[in-house]
Parts: C-alpha cells; sequence; structure tokens
C-alpha cells in the first residue's frame, strides 16, 4: 500500500527568529512523503529570507498572503495551500516528535483515523520574558496506548469548560484532507473565530463519518512560549505579566468583525471565547452539538477569576468591562451565581497553594508530592494492578521525592534539575545540551523514553470520564492492534 503523503502546515507571521529552528526541527522527520508548507501572514521580508535558506530541501514550501489575515482566516488560507492527504498544523515556535508522522501514518491506516492527537509538553524558548526560560514541562506517565475518544463526551467535558488531555487541540491535530473537505462543504470553512485551535477540531470531531478520532498517549512534540506567543499575554510570574502587544495586534487582525455573535457578552474574556466557540458549533452543526450547552456556572467561575487575576492575566478586563459583566451576572439564577463565586473562591485558595509548594526548596511543596504519589500508588492497589511496573514507577517517584533540597538525581552522568509537582515535571534543557527548540526536538524522543515512564493513569481517567470507547495496545500497521474494553468506574 502507498504510502499517504503528509502536510505539516506552518502558519507565520513576524517570528523569523524561532523560524528557522522550527522548519529544521520539522525536516527531522524520516517520513519519505512529507511536505512542510510555511505559510507567511503578511510578514516582513525577514520571514521569506529564512525560508529561502532552505531552498536546497524540495519537501519545504512556501507560500504568502496579500494582506494581514486574522488567525483563524490565514489558517483556513494556509491548509488549504497543503498537498497532502493528512494535515498537521504546527505553530511557528512549537516542534514535533521525528517520530511523529511515520506513526500517524500506521494509526491512520491502521484504525482508519480521520483525527488524530497526542500529548505535548510547554518549551519556554530563550526569548520568553518571564521565569523558566529554556525549561521543558511536560507530564509523565504516558501508556503510548492508542484510544478511541467518544466525540459526544468531548462535547459535553467541553461544555463544562474543561479540557480534558485528550482534547484535539489545533497545533497537535492531524486531519484528513477528505474530513476537512467536507467540513467545508457543510459549513464553509475549517477554521472559525474567535479561536481557531478550538472550533476546527470540536468542527471536525462532529462530522467524523465512520472515521475514528484516535488519541495517542504519548509525548510526542512541544508547544513553545515565546515572546511573541499568544498566551505570553496572559501569563504572569508575581507582579510581572507577559508580552500584552501580541493580544492586542491578535484582536486588531479581525478589524472590528463581532468575533462573539452568538454569545450575550462581548467581553475579550479567554473563557469567554470558549463559550462563542461552543454556541457557534451549535449553530453551523446543531445535529452534533444541540445537545450540549454551556454551563452558566463554570462560565461566571471562569469569568470572575480572570478579573481577580487568579492564574492568568487579561489586559482587556477594565472597570467598564467588570460592569457589563456585573450586568449580566445579576440577570442570572441567584443559585447558579452563589455556586460559581463558591468554585472562585476556593480556586483563589488553590492558586495561593500552587505558588507556595511551586518553589523548589518548600517542605510543603515536597510533602505535597509526595502525597500525591501516595495517593496515585493507593488507587493502582485498589484496582489490582500493581505489578511490576507500576511497582518500579511508583518506587522511582518515590526515590525522586526524596532527593536532595535542589532536586539532584542520582544519576553520575548528569546534574538534571528536576521539580516534580504531581506527575508533571520540569527539565533544564541546558543540563541537556539543548540551548533551543531545534536542539529539544532533536532530544525529544531521548528525553521521553528517559524521563516519561509509562503508566496506566491517563487510559484509566479517560475511561472513568466517560471519554474512551476503546483503547489499543500497538501501532504497527503490518498487525492489528489489540482492543482493551473501556474501563468502568
Amino acid at each position: 500500500m502507498p504510502r499517504p503523503k503528509f502536510s505539516i502546515v506552518i502558519p507565520t507571521a513576524d517570528r523569523h527568529k524561532l523560524l528557522e529552528k522550527t522548519i529544521a526541527a520539522c525536516l527531522l522527520s524520516p517520513y519519505p512523503n512529507l511536505e512542510v508548507r510555511l505559510s507567511d501572514n503578511f510578514s516582513t521580508p525577514e520571514t521569506a529570507k529564512v525560508v529561502e535558506s532552505f531552498h536546497a530541501d524540495p519537501r519545504v514550501r512556501y507560500v504568502r498572503t496579500t494582506q494581514r489575515l486574522s488567525m483563524p482566516d490565514h489558517w483556513e488560507f494556509a491548509w488549504q495551500q497543503s498537498k497532502g492527504d493528512y494535515i498537521i498544523i504546527n505553530g511557528d515556535d512549537d516542534a514535533l516528535s521525528p517520530s511523529l508522522v511515520g506513526r500517524l501514518a500506521e494509526i491512520a491506516v491502521t484504525l482508519k483515523a480521520g483525527l488524530m492527537s497526542w500529548d505535548a509538553g510547554l518549551y519556554y524558548h530563550p526569548d520568553w520574558d518571564l521565569s523558566d526560560v529554556n525549561t521543558f514541562t511536560f507530564m509523565t506517565g504516558h501508556s503510548h496506548m492508542l484510544v478511541d475518544v467518544d466525540p459526544q463526551a468531548v462535547f459535553a467535558s467541553y461544555a463544562r469548560l474543561e479540557i480534558p488531555i485528550c482534547f484535539p487541540q489545533g497545533t497537535r491535530i492531524c486531519f484528513s484532507r477528505e474530513l476537512a473537505d467536507r467540513a467545508v462543504a457543510k459549513t464553509g470553512r475549517v477554521f472559525w473565530p474567535p479561536y481557531s485551535d478550538y472550533s476546527a477540531p470540536l468542527l471536525l470531531l462532529g462530522l467524523l463519518e465512520g472515521e475514528r478520532y484516535i488519541y495517542w498517549d504519548a509525548l510526542m512534540g512541544y508547544g513553545g512560549r515565546s515572546l511573541q506567543s499568544n498566551a505570553a499575554s496572559l501569563e504572569k510570574d508575581g507582579r510581572k505579566v507577559g508580552n500584552q502587544q501580541r493580544l492586542r495586534q491578535y484582536y486588531e487582525e479581525f478589524d472590528r468583525q463581532d468575533i462573539y455573535p452568538h454569545q450575550e457578552l462581548k467581553l475579550r474574556s479567554l473563557w469567554n471565547g470558549h463559550a462563542e466557540t461552543l454556541n457557534l458549533l451549535r449553530h453551523i452543526l446543531p445535529v452534533a452539538f444541540a445537545h450540549h450547552r454551556v454551563d452558566q456556572v463554570a462560565l461566571i467561575t471562569a469569568i470572575e477569576c480572570e478579573f481577580r487575576s487568579i492564574n492568568i492575566h487579561n489586559p482587556f478586563l477594565g472597570p467598564r468591562e467588570r460592569m457589563e459583566f456585573d450586568a449580566f451576572v445579576a440577570k442570572q439564577d441567584p443559585e447558579v451565581v452563589a455556586a460559581a463565586m463558591q468554585q472562585v473562591g476556593k480556586r483563589a485558595v488553590l492558586s495561593g497553594l500552587e505558588r507556595w509548594i511551586s518553589k523548589p526548596t518548600s517542605l510543603l511543596g515536597h510533602l505535597m508530592h509526595l502525597a500525591c504519589q501516595i495517593r496515585e500508588a493507593m488507587k493502582i492497589i485498589a484496582r489490582g494492578r500493581l505489578n511490576k511496573d507500576a511497582f518500579e514507577h511508583i518506587a522511582g517517584q518515590l526515590k525522586r521525592l526524596t532527593t536532595d533540597g535542589n532536586g539532584t538525581t542520582g544519576n553520575t552522568n548528569s546534574t538534571v534539575r528536576r521539580q516534580y509537582m504531581g506527575r508533571m515535571i520540569k527539565l533544564q534543557c541546558s543540563d541537556f545540551g539543548c540551548h533551543n527548540g531545534l536542539d529539544l526536538a532533536c532530544k525529544l524522543d531521548s528525553i521521553a523514553q528517559q524521563f516519561d515512564h509509562r503508566g496506566w493513569s491517563n487510559v484509566e481517567a479517560f475511561g472513568n470520564a466517560g471519554l474512551m470507547r476503546a483503547a489499543y495496545t500497538s501501532t504497527n500497521a503490518i498487525s492489528p492492534p489489540q482492543v482493551l474494553e473501556p474501563i468502568k468506574p
């Protein structure tokens, strides 16, 4: 059987300083039938110069818009310039594992997947202007299983404003051209405002017809945090906040377009945008989304937390927006409002605790991490899954949590500093000789193999949450994968 063609599409806009490393990282893939499609959103000439430096590689293709487009319009333009049977949208400060595309080809053929996703860590580039520069943070304990995810369960979770690990976020998805063409035929486009990286995967999930959505429970890439990232505007470190200029540009690119046409609130709130996304899909694809409404308790809670700057900094929420939001809240059921404010209080307390225990030298932090591991151990024992691998995983976690105050391991070949936050791990990339995103992409698979100890936690969580229809233990396209039944709560 011929190998399907894959397109890695990189939409970019004035981030030429990171783009060279991103392109080079994509070209690490040994998959033979691949194109890397650069879509330049009317950037300064430096972007074209970076792409020109790769002219000798026939896999690299370049296209440029004739004017600056909003992010959803640009992504729509970009994917339609590609030629692949399967398309991956990769941010211009993100990277993929070199082995990812080959594995996706196997999954697509073996399981007839129209939509695929995987887990990714966070890499803080050298130009990041808050703390944790040149660090890589990711969740440990991936099972490496293939999970057949139930789209309706994902929609229900999104309506509660909960984003599960297996959610197919737009910069770590691969979709078939056939599925994307179906979206265009039914709704006019794939990527919709305000959030193209959430509207598109939800739309594609709603249009699956006989195909599967397969989530690969493995660490296969990273999402970048850089000076010009959209996320940079919303992050904060104590009193210091991220670069707000990029977020302003993001909204300006819509050129006064109403990006919340299905939402009473017009606030430039992160979570109001998610509410608009779900209401948009209820409008353009009612058959799939008719039963899913935004949870008002969750919405009021999330926006109130934004106003109070709990775990987020939103420069667009000022006194005028507060008055608009208060007027909206006053019209809601008092019991709904009371429940939301109770949740806000809990999140404020948890936010304070997280800041305290996140310090590497905090005794409370080490005790909390130890308690998390003991809790996970008890869960595994209760389910009768205390096999040799599980025991070694738990013992390894406890050993790391009882190292010296710097988190230094007993590895004589490295002085890797590691900070565990439950199942999250933070690596100082310089300890691996990684000084930029390309260095990290080159070593991503080996880092995952060394530090991402396997576990069943994710798959069990998917089953307990009703997200999983089945799970598969093989990615080998030659032999059929083994099927596991959904896990009962």
